[in-house]
């Protein structure tokens, strides 16, 4: 039965560290997002990349029908892709980047009314809850990269800056909490990716590639602002640096409930 597909699903997605808790509203999501066939296949990824043959194999279809399907789910930003020794890996995303990856291109076409609706009632009454209860912090605030006179020692991988010059690749890609709340008039396009995340979400379309110095040039720009900065919470792998504000921010605001 298609129910218990979605259901079973859900139930990958909230093993996870970043979970997914049930409510009837989640399920309703993830029939918008994922066709019956899609959930199928989905059910035969994990959250590091398999590949095609293994998912297939996993999920109960041929590899042909597989790779299909994992094509589109990549191309909706809901699996992540990437070739690594010319060899095609796939990963389901954690839900999450699965509210925040239809939002990135800014278009508010019939997918995003159904959605918009139904994950606003998921995370006023679910999602945003679990996020604040975490007992470790998902995204963390780092200072603005300026020298100031401090006896607090700052870490080496808050240094922003070396962090980029480290980077293989960088890019930019629109902020989905402000696609999403619509409630201010801070930049859209202000959510910053790097290596493989910039890869995939700028070869899927929903970023674009920067150079390093257009995007320390950004960097100010946002400081300028009052921008709040926030990346992944890893101490040596940047993939996604964040200019929220409380506004509209998911994450601000269930850290503020908290308090």
């Amino acid at each position: 039965m298609s129910e218990d597909v979605y259901e079973r699903l859900r139930e990958l997605l909230d093993r996870h560290p970043f979970g997914c808790p049930p409510a009837p509203e989640i399920n309703k999501i993830l029939k918008v997002l994922f066709t019956e066939e899609e959930a199928r296949v989905a059910l035969g990824l994990g959250f590091l990349p398999f590949t095609v043959e293994q998912i297939a194999k996993k999920s109960g279809v041929e590899p042909k029908e597989a790779k299909e399907r994992l094509e589109s789910l990549s191309n909706k930003g809901l699996v992540f892709a990437r070739e690594k020794n010319g060899v095609w890996g796939y990963a389901l995303l954690n839900a999450i980047n699965i509210f925040e990856n239809p939002y990135r291109k800014g278009v508010h076409d019939k997918t995003i009314n159904k959605l918009t609706p139904l994950w606003k009632q998921y995370r006023s009454t679910t999602f945003d809850q679990s996020l604040g209860n975490q007992a470790t912090s998902i995204l963390r605030v780092i200072p603005i990269q300026k020298k100031i006179e401090t006896r607090a020692e700052v870490l080496p991988y808050e240094r922003v800056y070396e962090m980029i010059d480290q980077a293989r690749v960088v890019g930019i890609t629109r902020c989905p909490c402000r696609e999403f709340e619509q409630n201010c008039d801070a930049p859209r396009e202000a959510c910053m990716v790097f290596d493989s995340t910039c890869t995939f979400l700028a070869e899927r379309g929903f970023a674009r590639y920067l150079t390093k110095e257009e995007m320390k040039l950004k960097l100010r720009e946002f400081d300028e602002m009052g921008l709040v900065r926030q990346v992944n919470n890893t101490r040596d792998r940047l993939e996604i640096l964040c200019h929220c504000c409380s506004c509209c921010c998911g994450f601000l605001r269930a850290l503020n409930e908290e308090l």
